[in-house]
């Protein structure tokens, strides 16, 4: 093999590099994705002409896991809003059970006994606030309440 012949094979070699770098290049360009429950529409038609019913069963399938996820999502929120109602009802029975024994010591002049239901009555404020304010596990209210 002469030199010239060695000189034009190695310059074949890389023209023969540089093309397929191109040509890689090109179709990584033109290369489509999709994402979502459903395949890509291409994909579906060939589904579609293996089975012409192919298609109709994908796409109810689809349709039938988000009314799934729809009715998981709906009964959380419903769980949730659950929670919160009865946190407030065991924040207000708390307070009406303890002015009512405060206005019971009062009354019957247990001012002494008043006086240490009153300086308790901070705590129990803080623990229906608490109550009051869960949400969820994963709620942030509770550390959004002001402090003191």
């Amino acid at each position: 093999m002469s030199m010239k012949e060695k000189k034009n094979k190695v310059q074949t070699n890389q023209h023969q590099r540089k093309t397929t770098r191109r040509d890689l290049r090109q179709q990584l360009i033109i290369e489509d994705h999709t994402a979502g429950p459903l395949p890509h529409p291409d994909l579906l038609k060939q589904y579609g002409e293996i089975n012409p019913d192919f298609p109709n069963i994908i796409v109810g399938m689809a349709r039938d896991q988000q009314a799934h996820d729809f009715a998981i999502d709906n009964k959380q929120t419903d769980a949730q809003i659950k929670q919160v109602s009865a946190g407030q009802r065991l924040a207000f029975l708390t307070i009406l059970l303890y002015f009512s024994f405060l206005f019971f010591c009062l009354y019957t002049g247990q001012y002494l006994s008043a006086a240490i239901v009153g300086a308790v009555g901070g705590a129990l404020v803080g623990i229906a606030r608490y109550f009051a304010a869960i949400k969820s596990k994963d709620s942030d209210d509770i550390d959004q309440l002001p402090k003191g």
